[in-house]
């Protein structure tokens, strides 16, 4: 009976408490420190180099000597927030620099093929046509987006920074929010003009 209560409970690891480097949409802001499950931590959060453990042992140790009657006082550690300091400042790129080139972009604009009317029945719907004739080939994504950025304006930002729609289909001007962190945000406008 004791060996299959064990089992019921074996599976069911704890949460273990980790440092957050960036910000973790759902789990919080980089600095925060949170609890999660060990697998979430090992599979996701630690190779996207997103959040580090959390060590408990951060004051000094009392170890006794043998002989001696007074305990000797260990070396602390070196500072875990300094270690940590160091660790965000070096993966976290800086916000206001790359504010101030966001804010310096009009426009981000991207060529599409326009889609051919060949599908088109002639039942004199306007609103169909006029739907059918903004319509592009493919779509401009975030990825698509990310990389414009990245390529022709030498920003470095990651698609869940976006604020927008997964996909935009159709010509026109789209407006794009980039959330830097919790307390910036820049505007910018899509175009999608045919090509």
């Amino acid at each position: 009976m004791v060996a299959s209560m064990a089992r019921n409970y074996s599976s069911r690891k704890a949460k273990i408490e980790i440092k957050l480097l960036e910000r973790v949409k759902f789990l919080g802001e980089a600095g925060a420190v949170v609890a999660v499950k060990p697998g979430f931590m090992r599979r996701v959060l630690y190779p996207q180099r997103s959040a580090v453990y959390v060590d408990r042992n951060i004051g000094p140790t009392v170890r006794a000597v043998a002989g001696d009657a007074a305990p000797e006082q260990a070396v602390p550690r070196a500072s875990t927030k300094s270690k940590f300091a160091e660790m965000l400042a070096a993966s976290k790129p800086d916000v206001s620099e790359i504010s101030s080139r966001l804010s310096g972009i009009t426009s981000l604009v991207f060529a599409r093929k326009l889609l051919g009317s060949a599908g088109d029945t002639g039942s004199g719907d306007a609103a169909a046509g006029e739907e059918l004739s903004n319509a592009i080939y493919g779509s401009v994504n975030k990825n698509d987006i990310v990389t414009l950025l990245r390529n022709s304006h030498d920003v470095s930002i990651t698609k869940e920074m976006l604020e927008c729609e997964e996909r935009f289909k159709a010509t026109g001007d789209y407006k794009i929010t980039v959330n830097l962190d919790s307390s910036t945000k820049c505007e910018l406008t899509l175009t999608i003009k045919p090509n």
